[in-house]
């Protein structure tokens, strides 16, 4: 298959979409909400680069006749374009899978953490810088270097 379908479900995600990645087929997905609730380690994947994007609504609305038109311009006109969102998806994999070589998942949610937690709840990033090299530095913690870029 040249690419793979992503429908959300109950919520804007499924385990399909990590599926895909280990695949390797480039993915259309049709998830309202998926970026903004799911997308996990926003920081680290460019999903716009790596999938089709395709607005729930409008599928709804016409799904048959817009996913013909929908592939049959996306077939016709764009085999770089395809080639492109693969080699995306495959440059992600390590920042969204945890079971390949050289996995950055627990990283990426350390950071994420970090983040979204430690300097939201401190309030403070030099306090919160604090806190983090103690929790980086314990026994039970992942040793890797950190620079707070965002």
């Amino acid at each position: 298959a040249k690419l793979s379908y992503m429908i959300g479900g109950d919520d804007p995600t499924s385990t399909r979409f990590y599926d895909h990645i280990v695949t390797g087929n480039p993915q259309i997905v049709i998830a309202e909400g998926f970026y903004d609730m799911a997308s996990p380690f926003r920081c680290q994947v460019n999903y716009k680069d790596m999938a089709y994007w395709v607005d729930e609504r409008d599928f709804r609305i016409a799904a048959q006749t817009n996913t013909r038109q929908f592939l049959k311009e996306l077939l016709r006109n764009d085999a770089a374009l395809l080639r492109k969102k693969w080699e995306a998806q495959r440059g992600a994999a390590k920042d969204l899978l945890w079971h390949v070589p050289g996995s950055r998942v627990a990283q990426n949610l350390l950071e994420d953490v970090y983040r979204r937690c430690l300097t939201t709840a401190r309030g403070n990033n030099n306090t919160s810088y604090r806190y983090w090299y103690e929790l980086r530095t314990t026994e039970y913690s992942y040793s890797f270097s950190y620079s707070y870029e965002h």
